[in-house]
């Protein structure tokens, strides 16, 4: 029987999440402990067996049927196809809240003319006012 002490890092190491540290005193470990090596190299043997299966991908049919069986059990309270079929009038306000603000920002950042203003004119082409009282 492996020791219970080294058994998460024994893992660790197959998996490749070991850190360099653990993995010393568990290499160390290794040395003297019979059982916890034939544990490690088993776990590698079965890496490599489950390495070489091609990846099999369940109809979806499959995940429909589980949904359904959580749901019958009560795990879940709702099934994520319902959540997306009818939005709540909550996403709906967001959604409403959020095109109103973007509008509103891009309004502020686009320059306006004053209409009350007159265009600029060139000062070479302005009239000259008459000063008041020489006629």
């Amino acid at each position: 029987m492996a020791c219970e002490r080294y058994l998460n890092a024994i893992n660790e190491l197959v998996d490749g999440t070991l850190g360099p540290l653990r993995r010393a005193e568990l290499e160390l470990h290794l040395e003297a402990c019979e059982d916890c090596a034939a544990l490690l190299g088993d776990l590698r043997e079965i890496q490599r067996a489950t390495d070489a299966l091609e990846d099999l991908q369940p109809p979806s049919r499959v995940w429909t049927q589980i949904a359904q069986q959580l749901h019958q059990e009560g795990r879940v309270a709702e099934s994520p196809r319902g959540f997306m079929r009818r939005p709540s009038n909550t996403l709906i306000g967001l959604a409403a809240a959020l095109i109103l603000a973007v509008g509103a920002s891009l309004l502020m950042l686009v320059p306006r003319r004053d209409a009350a203003a007159p265009p600029p004119t060139n000062a070479s082409t302005a009239p000259v006012p008459e000063p008041a009282g020489l006629s």
